[in-house]
């Protein structure tokens, strides 16, 4: 697929090759397609759970709350279990 970068943009991309991050310029764009995917993902995730969350109940934030979510986060952690990625930093 030809395509016509910004000038701003090759220069970049340049710079980065030279540096040796990437080992050509080809390389510097896949990996900035892939981060954008990525970036799209959570962002698609993210507003999902803006959503969920203004459709759903809300619970009140109690220390008893938070004693229940720290043992079956420790739980599935036990189990091995990935945790979802909306509750990560």
């Amino acid at each position: 697929m030809p395509m016509q970068l910004t000038p701003e943009a090759e220069a970049l991309i340049e710079k980065k090759v030279q540096r040796g991050l990437y080992a050509s310029p080809e390389a510097a764009i896949d990996a900035a397609v892939q981060l954008l995917d990525e970036h799209d993902r959570r962002l698609h995730r993210l507003r999902e759970a803006i959503a969920e969350g203004e459709e759903g109940e809300a619970l009140p934030w109690t220390p008893e709350l938070m004693a229940q979510l720290t043992r079956e986060a420790e739980e599935m952690q036990r189990r091995g279990e990935t945790p979802d990625p909306d509750v990560c930093p």
